[in-house]
This record gives C-alpha cells, sequence and structure tokens, in this order.
C-alpha cells in the first residue's frame, strides 16, 4: 500500500528532473487524503529523506512537493511536520553556524562592538536555494499552524525549531501575501458539520500516531510473556495455545518493526526498534527450542542493543531539537586553533607541560586569538609558560597584530 506512494514520491522528486510536476504532486496530495492511517506519516518521512539530497534540483523538487502536502492535506500532514524527528530531519545539513548570508548583521551589533573595523566589509552573498527554501517553510508553518490554527498546541515543535535556528543566527526571509493565504485558515465562518469533521479527521490522525507508538510496546511485552511462560516450562511439559499464539504474534511482528525501521529518522527510536527485534527474535529461538525438546537454554530479553555497532552508519544532525539552548551560548572559535602560532615566551626543553587550556580572549568577525596556559614543571615551579593562537578568515586588510601581556609588578616578565 504504502510503496506506490513511495514510487510516486520518488517519480516525483527524480534526480532527472529539473521542474515540478504539478499534476503528480496533486495526485500524491490526493492518495494522501484518501487513504489517511499511515500515509500522512510515510510520505513525510519519504519526502525528507529526498530533502537531503546530495543533488540541489533533486532537494528541491522535494521541498515543492512538501509545500504541496502541507498546504493541501490538512491536519494529518500537520500533524507529521511538527515531530522532533521529521524537524531534526530537515534541517540536518545545515552547519551548525550560519553561512556569511545569514548572520545577522554585524552593524546591528552593541554600541561596544563598533570599533571592530571588521564590522565593515562587506561579503560575497552566496547561493543557498534549499537552506533558503526550508527556512522559509519553516517560517510560514510557524506563523500559520503555531499561530493561527485551531491546533496550534499540536504544533509546538515547529515554533521551538525556528526559534532554535534564529538563536543560532539564521535570518529568516520575507513571506509572500499568496503563500500564506494558502495555508492559514480562512476568515470564514464555517458550519458546525464543518467544525465536527475537522475535529473528527484531526482525532482520527492522533489515535493514529498514538497506535504507532504504544504498538512497539506491546510487542515487547507480548514477546517477554512469551518468553517467560516458556522458561517456566519443565522437561516434558508441552507448548500450549496461547505460547502458540504469541508465538505467531511475533513472528508477524517482525516485518512490521522492520517497515518501521526503513520510515524512522530519529536515532532513539531506531535503537529501541533494534531493541524490539532482539527480545522478538530471542523469544522465538527460545519457542524453537522448546520444540526440539531444549528446555535449558537461555537468551536475553532485557533489550540492550548496542547502538554503537552501528553509529557509523548514522548521520550526525549539526542542529537537533533535543539540544539545550543553553549550551549553543558558546562560541564558534572554541575548535582548534587554526594555522599561526608565535611563543610569548622562548621554547626551552626544561619546560614540561603538565595542561593545558585555551582560553578565548577574541572571537569576532572572522578573526580568532586564544592563549594557551602550559603549567611549567621546573624546579621552583615559578616559571610559567604561554602560547597564543590566531586564525583570521576575514577578508580586511591587516599590516600587522600586536598581542600584549598585561601583568603585576611583582611578577617578573621575560
Amino acid at each position: 500500500m504504502s510503496s506506490s506512494l513511495q514510487d510516486l514520491i520518488e517519480r516525483a522528486c527524480s534526480a532527472s528532473r529539473y521542474d515540478p510536476n504539478l499534476k503528480l504532486n496533486l495526485q500524491i496530495c490526493e492518495m494522501i487524503n484518501k487513504r489517511q492511517g499511515s500515509a500522512p506519516r510515510t510520505a513525510a518521512v519519504t519526502i525528507v529523506k529526498l530533502v537531503n539530497s546530495p543533488r540541489t534540483n533533486q532537494a528541491m523538487l522535494a521541498l515543492n512537493l512538501l509545500d504541496n502536502c502541507v498546504k493541501k492535506c490538512g491536519y494529518p500532514f500537520h500533524l507529521q511536520i511538527a515531530t522532533k524527528e521529521f524537524l531534526n530531519a530537515l534541517v540536518r545539513r545545515f552547519p551548525e553556524r550560519p553561512p556569511s548570508r545569514y548572520a545577522p548583521s554585524p552593524v546591528q551589533s552593541s554600541p561596544e562592538n563598533q570599533w571592530n573595523h571588521f564590522d565593515f566589509i562587506p561579503q560575497k552573498l552566496m547561493a543557498h536555494p534549499v537552506l533558503d527554501r526550508i527556512l522559509y517553510l519553516i517560517k510560514e508553518w510557524k506563523i500559520a499552524l503555531t499561530e493561527l490554527s485551531r491546533y496550534k498546541e499540536d504544533m509546538t515543535h515547529i515554533r521551538d525549531m525556528y526559534r532554535l535556528l534564529k538563536f543560532k543566527g539564521y535570518a529568516f526571509p520575507e513571506l509572500r501575501d499568496s503563500s500564506m493565504a494558502a495555508l492559514a485558515p480562512v476568515n470564514t465562518l464555517k458550519s458546525i458539520e464543518e467544525l465536527e469533521e475537522e475535529d473528527r479527521v484531526a482525532q482520527a490522525a492522533k489515535l493514529q500516531e498514538l497506535i504507532r507508538r504504544e504498538e512497539l510496546q506491546k510487542i515487547k511485552n507480548k514477546a517477554r510473556l512469551l518468553y517467560e511462560m516458556l522458561d517456566n516450562l519443565k522437561q516434558g511439559d508441552k507448548i500450549d495455545e496461547t505460547m502458540k499464539e504469541l508465538n505467531n504474534a511475533c513472528e508477524n511482528a517482525i516485518p512490521k518493526i522492520e517497515n518501521m525501521l526503513k520510515q524512522e529518522e530519529d536515532t532513539e527510536k531506531i535503537e529501541e526498534m533494534n531493541e524490539a527485534i532482539l527480545i522478538v527474535k530471542n523469544s522465538i529461538l527460545k519457542y524453537q527450542d522448546l520444540q526440539k525438546g531444549q528446555y535449558n537454554t537461555n537468551y536475553d530479553i532485557n533489550g540492550k542493543y548496542d547502538s554503537k555497532l552501528e553509529e557509523h552508519t548514522q548521520p550526525i544532525s549539526l542542529i537537533d531539537l533535543g539540544d539545550d539552548l543553553s549550551n549553543h551560548i558558546s562560541t564558534s572559535g572554541s575548535s582548534s586553533p587554526a594555522a599561526s602560532a608565535f611563543d610569548l615566551l622562548s621554547t626551552s626543553e626544561a619546560l614540561l607541560p603538565s595542561e593545558t587550556k585555551l582560553i578565548d580572549m577574541v572571537n569576532k568577525n572572522g578573526l580568532a586569538i586564544q592563549l594557551e596556559t602550559l603549567s611549567a614543571k621546573n624546579n621552583d615551579n615559578t616559571l610559567q609558560h604561554f602560547k597564543a593562537y590566531y586564525s583570521n578568515k576575514s577578508t580586511a586588510p591587516m599590516d600587522n597584530m600586536n598581542l600584549l601581556l598585561a601583568a603585576p609588578k611583582t611578577i617578573q616578565k621575560k
């Protein structure tokens, strides 16, 4: 059922296309609306994977289709794009800090920083069509779905993502009135029947999502129950009908979980599904052993799946809604210092540094200066060694740079 929907989406977003096929896009929207159930989620997951395509034309086609689905498939699709996993997948290729084009204008910085000549150097604009489009859509959803929608309480993660991107320095484009009008609620009175139908569709979509989330736990509970019943059997005991039914349920659950795995983007949920498969398969193995008359075998049903085995296959998301905003106040220059370094004290073989610590002295508009303090282990512990690192990514001309070190008179400088 979902495979034909996925096929249509992949056709609409084929890498060989460069212009959207409106007829095919509308056909996909109609199919989502007609089928409901898991169709909105299947479509959302398939589309967001194509948004992350390395081919710009394919990513743009996927974003165009996404926009059509949001505007024509109503609440069931809105519920899917408002999930953490979808939003995190949508911005997966965003850099931790925005390209220069998206950074807030340095001229608007606080008055005490206006002296820096780096503030006034114009930067060359670079084209980022995919980032442009995603930022536009998120802002559009933020206004239409989290502020104007009847169901805005279900869309809070969209607002959270908007705030997170803004906090990281991304600037959102202006919205077109015509685009907003297609998504924002119509300012006309609706009949009681129309409002009741909207609520019915919304409740059905919520129920479908709830069932999907609880289904995994039910499968694990059945598998554990089967294992415990089998483990209590003694030599000569027979497998009863309840055990047979539970075993059949476990066998039927494996392809379901594997299908859910293909559609899932969230790392934590992928790990949870792998744990469920491990529990189910071990319960089935125990059942098969008892059929052979082997009563003393043991398998793990705790489901402690080792995610490290697959860490290399999971993409790294630089921007994640699970982030705490308070953890992002650190500057981007706290990484390893670049290129050049000059010593403030001459290097000596007697110096054996035991600990290093980098202190950010300047990190502004491309210019970064960090000071490294090295605890020296000379005979009387009176000698302190410093090293300064600087990097300059700005295009502003600079003839020279002096780094002055101030110290109390009681400390002798060499």
